[in-house]
């Protein structure tokens, strides 16, 4: 399990990545190192887990995949009817 931690790119690594690059030209540097952070601890805890360390392709799919779930609205419609039970008398 030892040599699957070794396996881990770095940050700098998955950063340089052709279409981590791409995306760095679109949106901040720090949100997409945290995005990075976070794909490489998901990393550890499969390997953990007792999977296979992803490959370095497969960690930038995922930042990438991440952060468009970031781009997506999350807004839903809802019903405000708090003004129908404070003023009815």
């Amino acid at each position: 399990m030892n040599s699957q931690f070794r396996n881990l790119p770095s940050v700098d690594q998955v950063l340089s990545v052709d279409s981590i690059r791409r995306l760095a030209e679109e949106h901040p540097h720090d949100l997409l190192t945290d995005l990075v952070r976070e794909g490489l601890e998901e990393a550890r805890a499969s390997i953990v887990a007792g999977e296979v360390c992803p490959s370095l392709d497969k960690i930038a799919a995922s930042v990438a995949a991440a952060l468009r779930g970031l781009e997506e609205p999350n807004l839903r419609s809802l019903i405000n009817a708090t003004g129908v039970l404070l003023h009815t008398n």
